[in-house]
């Protein structure tokens, strides 16, 4: 009996996290990291590829903060891939008034039986930040 060489997952929805709704965080991440060390390598088409993979707009659990984070991150691998319509349509994910919403408000305790929302990691930059790199992507 012979044993079939295996090759590698190629992309991160071949894996087995894709579609398990309690690991979508860890695979956005995930993605996001992969994708940073092929744009090292000065793959970018692989890294847009790898990022476009991921919808963090539906991922009900992950943080404002985080989403935007991706979001942004998506829409400058397009910028750098020149593809400026798919950099368009995902800016447009996007609303300018969730730089206006009022801290306070986010920190409200939640009840019993509410969705936990994780915390963003510490290197997500805060609500002011990503404001000013959504704006310095948009004149780009």
């Amino acid at each position: 009996m012979s044993v079939l060489p295996v090759s590698p997952p190629t992309s991160i929805s071949s894996t087995s996290t894709h579609h398990k709704i309690y690991v979508e965080i860890e695979r956005a991440r995930l993605a996001k990291k992969l994708a940073k060390i092929k744009e090292e390598q000065g793959l970018i088409a692989e890294a847009v590829d790898l990022m476009q993979e991921i919808t963090v707009e539906t991922f009900g659990a992950m943080a404002k903060t985080e989403k935007i984070a991706f979001v942004l991150e998506q829409v400058r691998l397009c910028l750098d891939r020149q593809d400026y319509v798919r950099a368009q349509i995902l800016s447009r994910k996007i609303s300018t008034r969730v730089f206006d919403a009022d801290a306070s408000k986010e920190k409200k305790k939640p009840k019993e039986g509410d969705n936990v929302v994780e915390e963003a990691p510490a290197d997500i930059p805060s609500l002011p930040k990503l404001k000013r790199i959504y704006y310095e992507l948009m004149i780009r």
